[in-house]
């Protein structure tokens, strides 16, 4: 109850809004983030502590057109941090979107944190919607599979399926697409994947 009264609130002062934004971000309530963000948003877009809680907010409820807006929100307003760069590329990638930008960033990203999985896997994945198959091949080939997180367990599953049914593999990419949990995809990305699954079919 007490949630639901502060995503009723007017909030006329953009720094409250930001503050009980980030309360709820806590809460994990990132819908009614997204309803206490988005009134201020014209007198917010120059902080970029909204973008990343409004990221986070569209993250959480597949919104991708509003992911999409975050990404390149608090991209613009920050273009040489690697927390902003690796949003947008995220978003790029999971609404696959702008290949070619997405191309150039997840490049930008891995020269600035060339140790970090998570950048190797979005420019793996960057190099699959630009057709780069072998620059693909030699990226997930860096990454030893029982060492990655949780959160990069999709991406990095998804990626290798790609790749083998782009090296026309069906039964790899079976096995890959085993280690799925489609429940977390973007809706962009369940139906490349249902597209893909008849393709193997076939």
């Amino acid at each position: 109850q007490n949630l639901d009264q502060i995503q009723q609130l007017p909030f006329i002062d953009p720094s409250l809004a930001l503050y009980a934004a980030q309360l709820l971000q806590k809460l994990r309530a990132f819908e009614m983030v997204q309803t206490v963000l988005k009134p201020c948003r014209e007198k917010l877009e120059k902080n970029p502590v909204f973008w990343s809680l409004l990221f986070d907010a569209s993250f959480s409820a597949k919104a991708s057109g509003e992911l999409l807006s975050a990404g390149k929100g608090g991209w613009e307003l920050e273009p040489d941090k690697p927390e902003t760069i690796n949003r947008y590329v995220v978003a790029l990638i999971l609404t696959r979107e702008q290949p070619e930008k997405a191309l150039t960033l997840s490049r930008q990203l891995k020269a600035m944190v060339p140790r970090a999985t998570g950048a190797t896997i979005n420019l793996a994945q960057a190099c699959l919607l630009n057709s780069r198959l072998q620059e693909a091949a030699q990226l997930l080939k860096e990454i030893d599979d029982r060492q990655i997180t949780p959160t990069e367990r999709n991406p990095f599953w998804l990626a290798s399926a790609e790749l083998a049914i782009l090296q026309k593999d069906p039964g790899k990419a079976k096995v890959f697409l085993n280690h799925l949990h489609v429940e977390d995809l973007f809706p962009e990305q369940v139906r490349w994947l249902e597209n893909a699954r008849n393709t193997i079919t076939r």
